[in-house]
């Protein structure tokens, strides 16, 4: 069964670039541009792993986070913050990794993987983080 993503952010050239990146290598994408989407996106059928933008629009992450715990099953779901800077929000249970902005989408597939495959790993490349944790950094 192929991986299923959803990816909630409103910059369309990098949901894109994601989308043709992780498509090519096995895995059904959805995105969607702001909070609303992504919680009837998720009301349709539950992601193995959300990409979460820090300053998403209608709902913001933190939204989309509460929501996600108010249910066991969501509360579940891993979640990978992107953002330019760093987010409050990645000390939230659900949350397994942030990557900061720009990073090379193959950082993004490799921490994506990773929860998918149920570690937390050090990450070659990219500026990511697991909760205060910096786990790989590049400038």
């Amino acid at each position: 069964m192929q991986p299923y993503l959803l990816i909630a952010d409103d910059a369309m050239s990098l949901t894109a670039r994601i989308k043709s990146y992780f498509t090519a290598r096995g895995y059904r994408v959805h995105s969607v541009a702001d909070g609303l989407e992504c919680i009837e996106s998720m009301q349709l059928e539950l992601p193995d792993v959300v990409l979460l933008d820090c300053e998403l629009l209608w709902g913001g992450c933190d939204g989309i986070l509460s929501w996600m715990q108010e249910e066991l099953v969501r509360s579940r779901i891993p979640v990978i913050m992107m953002s330019e800077l760093s987010c409050h929000e990645k000390h939230h249970p659900s949350v397994a990794y942030q990557i900061r902005r720009p990073f090379d989408v193959e950082t993004l597939f490799q921490a994506v993987h990773s929860v998918i495959a149920g570690t937390r790993q050090s990450l070659s490349n990219g500026s990511v983080f697991k909760g205060q944790e910096a786990i790989a950094m590049v400038d």
